[in-house]
């Protein structure tokens, strides 16, 4: 526990110390009393190091570090009403009519009330301090200065063992993810299945469930269990691989001896990895380890768990295990406390259920999460609102209720707050605009909401909202003033025909995502001038014209207020025929992916297109009326991943191959060609442009395509072939001259199963874009502090 706390009071600390914090602590009159917090935190983060080695061997220094967390707690609740009520005064500030500072002057609101409030605060967590500070002298604890501490591990070494009836609540987690360990259709080799959650909510635990499951122990011939923490380095885990597989120890060795050892001890096994309690958020690190993993059998995985869903992001190759909160009846099982922090409850409507939970809220202090879905009782929900006014994260997924309380407004310190898939709300109280902290809105699924309310631009910390709504315009809502939104989705508004009117849009905009919004019609002037969005998805909006609104503009004109993309997404968009000069020009430097999919009317892709320097995946599909690729398109160096999958009309010979212009370096590792009833042959560029870096070549469902280029067998990297469904072809690679071409090749499949194809087509689509409709997971954005 030690270990957490300090971490607690390090970012107490570093808050405290803050210029920012010295300024609003002078504001509020109460500069003094937060340096005498800080210089008693200081003395006990001092012994903290000795009181963790000392609290196993005691019961009562266990106590007090534990009503030290619960003081960490306190202290970080009366900073954060510092930043509510700062933000509170910007806010009347900057929209206040003369009446609302009236009165603010009378209210609770008022600088001298809220100081007094504040004051007292502070003085009794101060006696409380004092009170543990001098509790401590007790156990002669040593003091060791910051310069001379150790590093610490955030977790303590884990091992593999579980009792299975101490797992409770996981089996439909333990289910799916025993499902993906035993599947073999994955290209990715050794595939990476994430756990993630908050600290305490049972990563490990699942873990271990898996890895002592006997179907797993029978389908794996070498399993290693490793605990990582903060010691993400590769030569101590590769010595820590290798120590779980032969018992030898080897941390003499150099780091080539000891990668040539674990390679050999891995290769033609089929093995599982887990890799407990990561914390690293390099990528570089976890690339140097993942490549000298890739020699198992096919069909090795590897389970990572971690609180971070950056780790999620960079390691993994499957979806991540969310683990949230276990249901009201699951945790009945164990003793609640008064010092609980994140409470989930289910089957909300039964009488004798709702009064027990009452009676637990009635008990605990300062709750921080609180996750009711289904919810339907209004006088419920209020009382709960009562008793949790220090809430940070509120879920009320999939509610029943018609009208949200206007009691809402007052959870001042809340971040999170989740309606979606409420489809009976039709309107929101104004009050939700009294959350001036609030980062992120989920209102998407929302059907029967008509507007929102009218205040919301007075939510100056949100920064994402994702909404569906029955307005036809959000040129009135508020939302192109909020300046600190970063991330806005629009899902399923059947009524919505424009955005935001003239050149106003939310001016900070990182990512956008246009969701099922039939009636569309444009997107606004101010589009082009959102030089900070960098991720642009629009799905299924059949009526929306990407040029109608510029169509008659200069395209000189503000060459310096211009897009600069990173992702473009577009699936089914019947009017779109070629993508407009305003969405790609300022990108040249930027765009890594692009994306079109179910474009049914385009008929040509920018001449511009081989000019995008940092372009990284490129996938087209079903779009029949394209007929060739722009040229030049091997001036694409930075291409890892290209996809062409049922255009029929495209043919790929155009051009390019009368092209006399020296090859560039192609970095292309991935290529897929699905459904070109046109290619007879693949043509020579493509495959001697990336002679050095192509890994793997998919060819599926190209029914003329009869013979593979004699270039192929040059390519020395080419370590999986995947021909599926091409029976001219198919022959070839059996028995005519395409056999010798590519027998250097580790793994080739070749199949003319159709039912084979569509399931392996479907697989690796989704591996290389892990690309779906819904745009982002609103669950990885909830601000969680790790001291939680």
């Amino acid at each position: 526990m030690a270990d957490l706390i300090s971490g607690t009071i390090e970012n107490l600390l570093g808050t405290l110390t803050k210029v920012a914090y010295d300024e609003i602590s002078s504001a509020w009159d109460v500069k003094t009393d937060l340096q005498k917090l800080k210089a008693t935190l200081l003395t006990i983060q001092a012994v903290l190091l000795d009181a963790e080695e000392q609290q196993a061997h005691s019961r009562v220094l266990r106590d007090c570090l534990y009503k030290l967390k619960n003081v960490c707690y306190d202290i970080e609740d009366v900073l954060d009403l510092f930043e509510v009520e700062t933000l509170t005064k910007q806010v009347i500030a900057e929209h206040g009519s003369f009446q609302t500072k009236v009165h603010c002057l009378f209210s609770s609101s008022n600088t001298l009330v809220v100081t007094f409030k504040l004051a007292h605060q502070i003085k009794n967590i101060q006696k409380n301090l004092d009170e543990i500070a001098l509790e401590k002298s007790q156990f002669n604890l040593r003091e060791i200065a910051g310069n001379q501490r150790p590093v610490i591990l955030r977790g303590k070494e884990t091992h593999s063992f579980v009792e299975p009836n101490e797992v409770i609540g996981r089996d439909q987690h333990k289910q799916n993810i025993v499902r993906n360990l035993l599947s073999l259709i994955d290209s990715s080799n050794p595939s990476v299945i994430p756990i993630v959650g908050i600290g305490g909510i049972g990563k490990t635990t699942l873990a271990k469930f898996v890895y002592n499951d006997p179907q797993v122990n029978t389908h794996f011939s070498l399993m290693m269990w490793i605990c990582v923490s903060n010691d993400f380095n590769v030569k101590n885990l590769i010595v820590k691989i290798i120590k779980s597989i032969s018992c030898q120890d080897c941390s003499n060795y150099d780091l080539d001896k000891l990668q040539h050892h674990m390679r050999s001890l891995l290769r033609g096994k089929r093995y599982l990895l887990i890799l407990d309690d990561v914390w690293n958020e390099d990528s570089s690190k976890w690339d140097d380890l993942k490549s000298l993993l890739m020699g198992g059998a096919s069909g090795s995985k590897i389970i990572v768990t971690t609180r971070s869903y950056l780790v999620t992001t960079i390691m993994g190759t499957m979806s991540p295990n969310n683990l949230e909160l276990l249901p009201f009846e699951n945790e009945r099982r164990h003793q609640s406390s008064k010092n609980t922090r994140h409470l989930a409850i289910s089957n909300i409507g039964i009488l004798e259920k709702e009064r027990n939970i009452l009676a637990m809220l009635g008990c605990i202090n300062n709750i921080r999460t609180f996750f009711c879905p289904k919810l339907g009782s209004e006088t419920f929900f209020n009382t709960c609102l009562s008793k949790c006014k220090s809430l940070r994260v509120l879920n009320l997924e999939s509610s029943s209720l018609e009208v949200l309380p206007y009691s809402i407004g007052t959870l001042k310190q809340l971040r999170f707050l989740n309606l979606s898939e409420s489809k009976r709300i039709k309107k929101l109280p104004n009050s939700l605009c009294k959350l001036h902290s609030l980062q992120i809105l989920d209102l998407s699924g929302c059907s029967e909401l008509e507007e929102l309310p009218k205040d919301i631009k007075y939510m100056i910390s949100l920064r994402v909202l994702a909404l569906t709504t029955n307005e036809k315009s959000l040129s009135e809502t508020g939302i192109e003033c909020l300046k600190s939104l970063r991330t806005l989705v629009l899902k399923d508004c059947k009524n919505l025909k424009y955005l935001f009117a003239g050149m106003e849009c939310p001016p900070a905009l990182e990512t956008m995502g246009i969701s099922n919004c039939p009636m569309l019609i444009s997107l606004p002037r101010a589009f082009k001038c959102l030089t900070s969005l960098k991720f642009l998805d629009i799905n299924n909006c059949q009526e929306l014209d990407l040029g109608m609104e510029f169509e008659n503009e200069d395209d000189h004109q503000d060459v310096n207020i211009m897009l600069s993309l990173k992702r473009l997404l577009i699936i089914h968009l019947p009017k779109l025929i070629n993508l407009p000069s305003w969405l790609l020009r300022g990108s040249l430097k930027s765009l890594e992916c692009i994306l079109l999919v179910d474009c049914e009317n385009l008929t040509e892709l920018p001449e511009s297109l081989p000019n995008f320097t940092s372009l990284k995946e490129l996938l087209i599909q079903s779009c029949p009326s394209l007929k060739t690729l722009p040229g030049g398109m091997k001036r694409l160096t930075s291409l890892k991943k290209l996809n062409l999958s049922y255009c029929e009309s495209l043919n790929l010979t155009v051009e390019e191959e009368n092209e006399k212009d020296q090859l560039s370096e192609s970095k292309l590792e991935k290529l897929a060609i699905f459904g070109l009833p046109k290619i007879t042959t693949l043509p020579q560029w493509l495959l001697q442009w990336s002679m050095l870096s192509l890994e793997t070549l998919f060819i599926s469902d190209c029914q003329q395509l009869k013979t593979l280029p004699a270039v192929i067998q040059s390519l020395t990297s080419l370590k999986s072939l995947y021909i599926i469904n091409c029976p001219l072809l198919i022959e070839s690679c059996k028995t005519g001259e395409d056999f010798h071409r590519t027998a250097h090749v580790e793994k080739r499949i070749i199949s003319d199963q159709v039912i084979i194809n569509n399931i392996f087509v479907h697989s690796i689509l989704k591996l290389w874009f892990r690309v779906t409709t819904k745009y982002f997971t609103l669950k990885n954005n909830i601000p969680y502090r790790k001291s939680d």
